[in-house]
């Protein structure tokens, strides 16, 4: 009886052990603009705010812990090609 109950308690302590042991995932901030084409400079502007933001986000804790990382895409300025490169 007590060998079954110290065998429960170290299975318990096992599975415990596992919740305490923390997954860092990166939250991507996806944004889309023009950096290529006639309006690449409204996309340097975006991607600079973008950057901004991120390293804020991130010089802050992050969000929920986790790190905030940019996802840059771009759309050349024409409303298709978001739904071209999926």
């Amino acid at each position: 009886m007590i060998t079954q109950l110290k065998t429960i308690a170290r299975i318990a302590v096992a599975v415990l052990s596992l919740g305490i042991v923390s997954v860092q995932a990166e939250i991507l901030i996806t944004t889309a603009g023009a950096f290529t084409g006639r309006n690449i400079f409204r996309g340097e502007q975006i991607q600079h705010g973008t950057e901004m933001a991120v390293a804020d986000i991130n010089s802050k804790g992050g969000v929920l812990g986790q790190r905030v990382e940019p996802l840059i895409a771009d759309d050349a300025c024409h409303h298709t090609a978001r739904l071209l490169s999926d």
